[in-house]
Order: structure tokens, then C-alpha cells, then sequence
């Protein structure tokens, strides 16, 4: 079974056109429990028929965008497979809302250098790669650049690309499984409101290039959750407070198991951004880590409020098949000189920019 969480894989099964008992069979768990699932899904609207199913079957854009989920689930179960045989703890980092082309480009720089030298396992991927502010209901207060920047969703792709295969280059062993977050979303919500026939093919189009650049989808155009071990989970985040602690104890409370689920009432150690805050809080004999950001910090539609954020990532090793977890939050503080930098494993970076 995937290591994407129940909710996200029963809904790309559902709307894959699974019946209930064969996501049943799938998640491990009675068809009555699907069936709650889905219709608690459905209330919270969360669920929907997708706009690329005609008269009940798929159209050819869809199934390629369910091919590329299918590719990224079985290229990443593959890699946690390699890793629990290894018996070696696995090199993990997290990094979270970059929100291209928003970008703090010393940012980019040290989280370049920390990958050639730490070469992960795993890293996170989109995660709130992409702002996509034109795609979602906020007035668009950037900049002409950043608004011209994504007039055509090819020059977020080519961006996109750049840096990515300049990390890919610094740490090519590294697999990128993708964490999708509310910004990332916001081209799959926008488009489907609008003629699905053409927007499938565009959704199709982005998911694949971008699949090119290493990154792994697990889910078609929702939130979804990573378990990487027995104590370990990964997830965006959605939620946000005055108080960094209050969003660690919800996001806490969020992903212990469900009453449904086979872990159900047992809390994880997780990892999540969403809400820039670099925080660290042990709740229920687990740990919360909030990564915080990688992007500037004065955004255009915050209307000149700077905001308490902080510039980081988290960095660390686990246990694939146990429940050791050992990570640390890495922040980007800057010089005298306005750059970024950090110490990492002994190491003192300085970004480049």
C-alpha cells in the first residue's frame, strides 16, 4: 500500500473510479468505513466528482494525470522499500513554502550547499513550490514581473526547472516525493471550475513536466499526507495562529490516527510549514516541527505588513521501519552583509546572493 495517508489515496481511488470494496481491500479497512470516509469527505468539500469524467468514463487528460500519481506511488514505495532493506537511517529534509517566483534567492543558495553536503534520501517537494496567486481568490497585488511571470504557466515551469536541477545536480541521489500545499493546489481548484476538457489537458501538461523535474506526485490536486516511518509524518499544513505553538498542537492533533484507521488514537512525530513560523514543540511524547519559510518575507499582497516569519528547513534522520527520529530545525538567519546563513553539522554556509 502507498505511504500516502488513507483520506488522500481513497480519494484518488474514488475518484479513479475504484469501487468501495476495492478501496476497502486497498486501505485494509470494511467498506462501511470507506463510505464514511467518503461522505465525510464529501460534506467537508473535500470530495467532488471530477470535471474530467464524461458520462462516467475518464477522459484521456485525466487518466495521464492518475498515470503520473501511479508513477510517483510506485517509483516512491520503491525507494522506502530500498531504504528499510538497507537497515541504514535514512537522511531526510523538508523544505516548504518557496512559493516561486516569491523566492528568497539566499535561500536557494544555502538550502544548495546543505543538499551537496548532507545528501538526503528524501526531500520534500512542492510543498507550496508555486505561488499561484492568479489562480485563487486574493487580488493580485504583485508586481507587473511576477504577474507577467506567470501569464503563461511555461515560464513557472522553466523556473521551476532551473532550480531544481541546480539541487538536483548538488544531491542526485535524493528522491522528491511532493507534499502538495494550498498554493500548489490552487491551479487544479481554479481550472476545474472552468471548461474541463481543456483544463484536464493543462493540469495534465503541468503535472508531467514538472514530473520531469524529479518531482514525484502521490495525489491529484489534494493535500496529502507522507508517512515515512512507524513514528514519522510529513504534511504541509493548514493551519495558522498568533501563537506558532497552538498551530504545532493542532497540526498534532490533525494527523494522530483516526477512529477509522488501524493507528487509530496514536500520535506521530510530524513536520509540516504552511505557517513560515521555525518552531519545535513536544506534545503527547511526539514532536512538531515547523520548518518555516523559504520565501521572501515581504510579500506583495501582504499590503506592506511584515509578518513573523522565519527562514528555514528541517533536517535530520529516521528510522524507516522503527521509531527513531532524530531531526533539527535549520534556520536562515542573515549578516551584517543582509546574507543568509546558517550552521549545519558543524558547518557554517553563507549564501552566495
Amino acid at each position: 500500500m502507498t505511504d500516502v495517508d488513507n483520506i488522500a489515496h481513497m480519494i484518488n481511488l474514488h475518484n479513479a473510479g475504484e469501487p468501495h470494496n476495492v478501496i476497502a481491500d486497498r486501505l485494509g479497512i470494511t467498506e462501511s468505513g470507506v463510505r464514511g470516509m467518503l461522505s465525510r469527505e464529501r460534506r467537508k468539500g473535500q470530495l467532488m466528482d471530477h470535471p474530467g469524467v464524461y458520462y462516467g468514463r475518464p477522459s484521456k487528460s485525466y487518466l495521464r494525470q492518475e498515470s503520473v500519481v501511479i508513477r510517483g506511488q510506485k517509483a516512491f514505495d520503491k525507494k522506502q522499500r530500498q531504504l528499510i532493506k538497507s537497515g541504514k537511517l535514512t537522511k531526510f529534509a523538508f523544505i516548504s513554502d518557496t512559493h516561486l517566483p516569491l523566492e528568497d534567492r539566499r535561500a536557494i543558495s544555502l538550502i544548495r550547499d546543505i543538499l551537496a553536503d548532507y545528501q538526503p534520501d528524501i526531500a520534500t517537494s512542492m510543498n507550496d513550490w508555486l505561488d499561484l496567486t492568479e489562480y485563487s481568490r486574493w487580488q493580485d497585488l504583485r508586481p507587473s514581473w511576477a504577474r507577467l511571470w506567470t501569464d503563461d504557466i511555461q515560464n513557472a515551469i522553466d523556473y521551476s526547472g532551473a532550480i531544481r536541477a541546480d539541487w538536483m545536480k548538488a544531491s542526485p541521489n535524493t528522491v522528491w516525493p511532493a507534499v502538495l500545499g494550498n498554493h500548489d493546489v490552487r491551479i487544479w481548484l481554479y481550472l476545474a471550475g472552468l471548461a474541463s476538457g481543456t483544463n484536464d489537458f493543462t493540469i495534465a501538461y503541468f503535472m508531467e513536466e514538472m514530473e520531469k523535474q524529479g518531482i514525484l506526485f502521490l495525489s491529484n490536486g489534494t493535500q496529502n499526507t507522507l508517512t515515512l516511518s512507524p513514528a514519522l509524518k510529513v504534511w504541509h499544513g493548514q493551519y495558522a495562529s498568533k501563537n506558532p505553538a497552538t498551530v504545532a498542537k493542532s497540526t498534532l492533533e490533525a494527523l494522530r490516527g483516526q477512529s477509522y484507521e488501524y493507528d487509530a488514537g496514536k500520535y506521530y512525530n510530524v513536520v509540516y510549514g504552511h505557517d513560515h513560523r521555525s518552531i519545535e514543540a513536544e506534545l503527547h511524547g511526539v514532536t512538531a516541527y515547523g520548518a518555516g519559510c523559504t520565501c521572501v518575507v515581504d510579500m506583495p499582497y501582504l499590503n506592506g505588513r511584515r509578518p513573523d516569519w522565519q527562514h528555514g528547513i528541517v533536517v535530520g534522520e529516521y528510522d524507516p521501519s522503527g521509531n527513531f527520529v532524530n531531526l533539527s530545525r535549520v534556520e536562515f538567519r542573515p549578516d551584517r552583509k543582509g546574507r543568509l546563513q546558517t550552521v549545519f553539522n558543524g558547518t557554517h554556509y553563507v549564501s552566495s546572493v
